[in-house]
């Protein structure tokens, strides 16, 4: 009965004392960024095989997909991108929202520079630097565009 009243009232100090969840360093962004650009690469290797296996014949919305690869890629297959170098330039917290926003500086290496209008633009927002948010996420940093 006693620990049942002490408990409740002990809580806040508890919480109060604890440390706030430091942000990201760059080797946990750049992680986080691979993996969104990683997502992006299996989802153009998933649409080249469906354009290899011809299923763009009743399907207009993919034909156009199987279209942009092949030109973007002069023929090479799926588009492709990879992060040659990463640093972090600076975060604060998020306001209003959990984790930090980040600002960074980049470069990559893509078979396809059509993909620089796509997901590569979410997260460049001008050539060689971006800004994104990150929030810790069972035990990893993920990336969001800024605003989500």
């Amino acid at each position: 009965m006693y620990a049942r009243r002490i408990l409740p009232c002990a809580l806040p100090l508890l919480l109060a004392a604890t440390p706030a969840l430091a942000e990201p360093t760059e080797a946990e962004m750049r992680r986080a960024i691979e993996q969104h650009a990683e997502a992006a690469n299996e989802e153009n290797r998933r649409v080249q095989k469906l354009c290899e296996e011809g299923r763009y014949e009743q399907d207009p919305a993919l034909a156009f997909q199987c279209l942009s690869q092949f030109i973007g890629s002069g023929g090479q297959g799926a588009a492709q991108s990879e992060l040659k170098s990463f640093r972090k330039l600076a975060c604060a917290p998020a306001q209003g929202q959990p984790g930090y926003v980040c600002d960074y500086a980049f470069s990559i290496d893509t078979n396809n520079p059509l993909l620089q209008q796509g997901y590569l633009a979410d997260i460049m927002h001008s050539p060689g630097a971006g800004q994104g948010r990150f929030v810790p996420y069972q035990g990893e940093w993920l990336f969001l565009k800024v605003g989500q």
